[in-house]
């Protein structure tokens, strides 16, 4: 019962974020997807933002930024009155940079609104006229100001079909460490006693496999915010520590410590 209730009060955060969409996608002609480039991990955001928008009967063109030079030949050729949906990202910081991509789409007047989706902003963002930001932490909603909270695009799949096969599973193994290895870590660990699970796929990669390999432990140590994500929603045991900056410990407080009794965070290994 007390699972069921956590779980509605999550859900409710996401009705926010359908009322906004819905209410944008009838002042507009054409309603367009945007998703971010990303690792393994984030393939868990791109499928909660196409399962919601899929629930709410949006009909939406996906653009792809594969490399982001795309993208600047692409929006040029639309006119009308568009609608740009930004799938969410942790992009927004100094090791990865999406703000600069944001505004310029933003600010090229081939969009009338844009709606990025629950991010984290590592620095102060300044308001653009035709764009509502969801924050998917509190710091990054003071740093974005007239943004709204909204948990991790990731948490939207919780009570979906593809989840409940793990439902009765029993773990194979138990216990593996997986410890990013690219610019954003914190912690240095030794590479030959961890598995970088979200380098081994993309934001397009199948979601299920990223389940499937998770849920073969009964116990994970990571500075991967969707495997710690994955963990909570697999019902698996998780010790998250940071990554280079706010995002992890932000996201736990906001969103796992109240109702993922298994997910701990931790400052450092000792």
């Amino acid at each position: 019962m007390e699972e069921e209730e956590k779980m509605e009060e999550k859900m409710e955060e996401f009705n926010i974020l359908k009322e906004k969409i819905l209410n944008e996608v009838d002042k507009h002609d054409k309603v367009f997807f945007l998703n971010m480039y990303g690792n393994f991990g984030d393939s868990l955001i791109r499928e909660g933002g196409e399962s919601l928008l899929k629930d709410i009967k949006v009909n939406y063109i996906k653009i792809n930024d594969n490399t982001n030079k795309y993208i600047g030949n692409w929006f040029k050729t639309l006119y009308g009155k568009n609608l740009l949906i930004v799938t969410g990202s942790g992009g927004y910081c100094e090791f990865w940079d999406s703000e600069h991509l944001i505004k310029s789409l933003a600010l090229s007047k081939r969009f009338n609104q844009v709606i990025v989706l629950p991010s984290t902003f590592q620095r102060e963002v300044f308001p653009i006229k035709n764009v509502t930001f969801f924050a998917r932490d509190f710091t990054s909603l003071k740093n974005v100001k007239g943004s709204i909270f909204c948990h991790d695009m990731a948490f939207y799949i919780q009570d979906k079909e593809i989840l409940k096969k793990y439902k009765n599973k029993s773990p194979k193994f138990k216990h593996i460490n997986m410890f990013r290895t690219d610019k954003e870590s914190f912690i240095k660990y030794k590479e030959n006693d961890s598995y970088d699970l979200s380098k081994m796929g993309n934001d397009q990669s199948n979601v299920s496999e990223f389940f499937d390999f998770i849920s073969e432990y009964e116990e994970v140590s990571t500075d991967r915010l969707h495997v710690s994500i994955s963990c909570a929603m697999l019902n698996i045991k998780c010790n998250l520590y940071p990554n280079a900056y706010f995002k992890n410990k932000e996201i736990f407080k906001s969103s796992l410590k109240d109702r993922y009794p298994k997910i701990k965070f931790f400052e450092s290994l000792n």
